[in-house]
């Protein structure tokens, strides 16, 4: 997915991954590609956040994959919303236009704990502009793992490993 999205991925050595999207360019990627990789993998919709704070607009296919059944978008997009974005889903194409000129930081309450929406509003706060907090987030250690690499990069967040997260 991210290859398709022009990010250079190498695997120099076991257990280590390479990353770098100084070629990413979301307008020149190919939608059909990114369509049919998405809708095969529950996770295409991590690349949300990222996106639309690098970007200022994404178009993401509706997700799949999830054989334990359908799980919910909304923490997402509600989310999104709260940081300046705005939604709006395309039914013949079976794709979300997410759009901000700005991420602005919030006040948060998620309805739902969700890790896939804690993690995406996390990575999109941490290039909004002001504070964002992060109230009934979730806190799995895989969060906690998102939030220390985020720091390593520059990234303050504080509160990792509790539901209450401030991000700056």
């Amino acid at each position: 997915l991210l290859k398709v999205l022009g990010v250079r991925v190498t695997h120099p050595v076991k257990g280590t991954y390479c990353f770098d999207p100084s070629r990413l360019n979301v307008a020149d990627a190919d939608t059909e590609i990114l369509k049919k990789l998405a809708t095969q993998l529950r996770g295409s919709v991590m690349i949300l956040g990222p996106l639309l704070a690098r970007f200022g607009k994404v178009t993401i296919p509706n997700p799949g994959g999830d054989r334990i059944g359908r799980r919910r978008l909304d923490t997402h997009f509600a989310g999104m919303h709260k940081l300046g974005a705005t939604c709006v889903y395309d039914k013949k194409e079976d794709t979300y236009l997410v759009e901000a000129k700005t991420l602005k930081g919030n006040y948060i309450l998620l309805d739902e704990a969700s890790v896939t929406g804690t993690a995406n509003l996390i990575m999109a706060a941490s290039l909004a502009r002001g504070t964002t907090t992060l109230y009934n987030a979730a806190c799995e250690p895989y969060i906690q793992q998102l939030c220390k690499m985020l720091v390593n990069m520059g990234a303050k967040i504080e509160g990792i490993g509790s539901n209450l997260l401030t991000i700056h």
